[in-house]
């Protein structure tokens, strides 16, 4: 991985993956801007896991891939430590700090994500959004330039993925970190981001802006205009889409 030259954070060009023998992307060209939130939505098995996998660095690829080293991500299964507690799962990538530097930047993102009062608890303890946001902070806690997230609300309740999604669009405000959102859920992708990119058998088939004015909040997706978009979308992906929520691997 290399740091980009062009106005973009991120410059793919020509990018290819193949499992055994059959290609999985097909040749994807895409550019993300400095602190954009951009999702990834498709049917299951189009590619849009397989594409964050490939920009990290996880699978082989060809073509080119300009991207930052400073990755970090989130995942459905909340890729928390167990044994760990929530103070010490968020300063796990902070180890080579000094003492004062480190318990400064745990507190500070102890209190972003609203789990002061939990510090010392483990995540068995904690609800699943409460975990997916230790799992958020322990991602941003070392200062990455992107964060990838894969389905990070596909196991939550409809109302706690609802939440989630109120609070993930206001720490995006205020860290202002590139995000890349894998997600099956048109609805999710609409609220969430200002770009959405929409996979197809392995190829980008659609590349959307969302204009909606920030913050947002539940009755932002009943908006005519946010109606008009999800069926938009709906059309380019074709039947058997989701348009709310979903929980399958992609």
């Amino acid at each position: 991985m290399e740091s980009g030259r062009s106005t973009n954070l991120i410059e793919v060009r020509g990018l290819r993956v193949a499992y055994d023998g059959k290609e999985i992307l097909h040749g994807i060209d895409a550019g993300i801007a400095d602190g954009a939130f951009v999702s990834i939505v498709g049917k299951s098995g189009c590619g849009k896991s397989t594409f964050l996998l490939a920009l990290a660095g996880f699978v082989e690829s060809s073509g080119s891939i300009h991207i930052p080293n400073e990755i970090g991500m989130v995942f459905q299964n909340y890729a928390v430590y167990p044994w760990l507690t929530v103070r010490d799962n968020i300063g796990f990538g902070l180890r080579h700090l000094g003492v004062s530097e480190r318990d400064g930047t745990v507190r500070h993102y102890l209190e972003m994500v609203d789990l002061v009062e939990h510090a010392d608890k483990y995540p068995a303890q904690l609800s699943g959004g409460q975990t997916q946001r230790v799992a958020l902070a322990r991602a941003l806690a070392p200062n990455p330039k992107v964060v990838f997230m894969d389905e990070p609300f596909g196991a939550l309740d409809t109302f706690t993925r609802s939440n989630m999604q109120e609070w993930l669009g206001e720490a995006w405000r205020r860290e202002k970190k590139t995000i890349l959102f894998v997600t099956h859920s048109i609805e999710e992708a609409i609220f969430l981001s200002d770009r959405i990119l929409l996979f197809g058998e392995g190829r980008i088939c659609g590349d959307l802006p969302v204009r909606f004015a920030r913050p947002r909040t539940a009755a932002t997706k009943f908006e005519p205009e946010f109606v008009e978009l999800r069926k938009t979308i709906l059309a380019i992906l074709g039947p058997g889409t989701v348009a709310s929520t979903a929980t399958s691997g992609g």
